[in-house]
């Protein structure tokens, strides 16, 4: 997959919802997840497991 496709970004928002740690995360936090160049003030990157336990 080419540069700049988002994969380091899903990742880390996949490790983030499941541990836990997104809902720490600031606004400044949320922002940089933003695309260079974008100027959407909202947005949303749901997860939702269709099993409880989930293995990788």
């Amino acid at each position: 997959m080419p540069n700049g496709t988002a994969k380091t970004t899903t990742l880390t928002m996949i490790r983030a919802a499941m541990n836990g740690d997104a809902e720490k995360w600031n606004h400044d936090e949320v922002m940089s997840f933003r695309r260079v160049g974008e100027t959407n003030s909202e947005g949303c990157f749901i997860l939702k497991p269709r099993h409880k336990r989930l293995v990788f």
